[in-house]
């Protein structure tokens, strides 16, 4: 599906776009402050969209991935493997982390709260951990600006449903 390299990928730079607008629309909302990444759920999400609208608008497919529908929405499995060939290239870093939350006492721990949203598309094991899996370009991509509209739309509709 993917060619060898992939920056040579004609949607990576999408892909890339995405993810930073994601970045910028959290920080602007003051959502996660100090959070500089988009998160594999967040992706999921907003380039499904950004599909369906492509799709809509231009009559046939944006990105080489499918999508599956879960409970708590699309979820692309060929998306992992393009964002680990991108951080493997230099031209975004991907990281996993692994974070045990704790037991919320006298309120709610964000982070309890966060990964409970994200559980869908995180793995567990026995001792509760969860693993957290984020992204961020370091270059920003040139697409048209029809296309840069497009994925700002995306974004924007995710952040609406999903804040």
């Amino acid at each position: 599906m993917f060619v060898d390299s992939a920056a040579q990928s004609p949607f990576s730079d999408v892909v890339l776009a995405a993810a930073l607008a994601v970045i910028r629309a959290r920080a602007k909302r003051g959502q996660r402050a100090g959070t500089e990444y988009a998160s594999l759920y967040d992706l999921n999400k907003v380039l499904a969209r950004l599909e369906e609208l492509y799709e809509r608008e231009k009559g046939q497919k944006l990105l080489p991935l499918r999508f599956i529908e879960y409970s708590y929405g699309p979820y692309s499995p060929d998306l992992e493997p393009l964002l680990e060939r991108l951080a493997e290239e230099g031209l975004a870093e991907y990281i996993v982390k692994i974070h045990v939350p704790s037991a919320p006492s006298g309120g709610v721990d964000e982070d309890y709260t966060w990964l409970i949203v994200e559980h869908q598309l995180s793995e567990r094991d026995s001792d509760r951990k969860y693993v957290r899996k984020l992204f961020r370009p370091k270059k920003e991509p040139r697409l048209p600006k029809e296309l840069e509209e497009m994925i700002a739309r995306a974004v924007e509709t995710y952040m609406e449903n999903n804040s």
